[in-house]
């Protein structure tokens, strides 16, 4: 099928410079527009570097369709409880290029799709990306495009008609919620955009850094303790959420790392080995004992050498 071309271009009264870090952000970009959930693999080369492998779940390609067609919004598209009622199956796989950036000008991607259960995606390549093109008096024109190539005719009826010119209008119409973001007249740059926890985006979260703020970070006032009267900072939500967060990753880390090579892992606030069998040491006081193990040819067994660890 032959590679056909989709445009949109619109001007906003923003510099590129401005504009450019909220239209360079493609993962909030994506959600915003309601595109389906991409899931990447890297596998490692024999000549060197990797090969980036993406994967589409049949439930989010279908919800993002239908949300390019049906007035669902990004929420309806990420509902949970919408993706657990649909079928799970990858429905496309293909190989990310590495992304093309020229800050702050212009970006572009290539895919290359390599499988599609009965054709039943409709790309078998696609080259897109933003390029911002700067005007007089502080204007930005802003220009989207996408070169597509249909995998089988149905295909070509989509992509003309609904999946390429839909792709280029959402990527233009993100552009006033930028704008007024930068002037000030709206708290998010995403107004559809919810996080994973569940809560919107706040002005604090949002809020542009000033050129005095730069060079360092925001002093915090200091609040009273109420155990021992002394001052110190209270800790926010974002930053308890981050750290409770990287105890889970850590744990999780731990009980995968079978073969993986690596030798420690902060746990409990003490370096564990990670050379162990997850079934026979992981899952026994991490916090308190190191543990290193050798595996057999098809590490089906582990001799464990288990040593009381001090305090480092």
């Amino acid at each position: 099928m032959p590679v056909v071309r989709f445009e949109a271009r619109e001007r906003f009264p923003v510099k590129p410079e401005e504009l450019w870090p909220l239209v360079s952000d493609t993962h909030r970009l994506n959600r915003a527009m309601g595109l389906p959930f991409m899931d990447f693999a890297a596998e490692p080369l024999e000549t060197g570097g990797s090969r980036v492998t993406g994967t589409h779940r049949a439930n989010a390609s279908i919800l993002a369709f239908l949300g390019q067609i049906l007035p669902l919004g990004p929420k309806r598209v990420a509902d949970p409880t919408l993706l657990r009622l649909l079928p799970r199956f990858t429905i496309a796989r293909w190989i990310e290029h590495p992304f093309e950036f020229a800050a702050p000008r212009r970006y572009s991607v290539y895919r290359d799709y390599f499988e599609s259960p009965l054709g039943l995606f409709p790309f078998r390549t696609f080259r897109g990306g933003v390029e911002l093109i700067p005007q007089d008096d502080g204007i930005t024109e802003v220009c989207t495009f996408a070169d597509i190539e249909s995998r089988n005719p149905q295909g070509a009826l989509v992509t003309r008609f609904i999946v390429g010119p839909r792709s280029c209008d959402l990527v233009i119409a993100q552009c006033p919620n930028f704008v007024r973001f930068l002037r000030g007249e709206a708290p998010t740059p995403f107004p559809d955009l919810v996080l994973e926890i569940g809560a919107p985006l706040s002005e604090a979260e949002t809020k542009p850094v000033a050129a005095e703020e730069a060079d360092g970070p925001r002093p915090v006032a200091p609040v009273a303790s109420p155990v021992s009267g002394s001052s110190r900072a209270r800790p926010t939500f974002r930053t308890r959420w981050s750290h409770a967060c990287a105890s889970i990753s850590s744990a999780r880390r731990m009980m995968r790392s079978s073969r993986c090579g690596r030798s420690r892992w902060p746990i409990g606030g003490r370096l564990i080995d990670g050379n162990c069998s997850p079934h026979s040491c992981a899952r026994r006081r991490l916090a308190s004992w190191r543990c290193r193990g050798m595996f057999s040819a098809r590490g089906a067994a582990c001799r464990v050498d288990r040593r009381r660890l001090s305090p480092r």
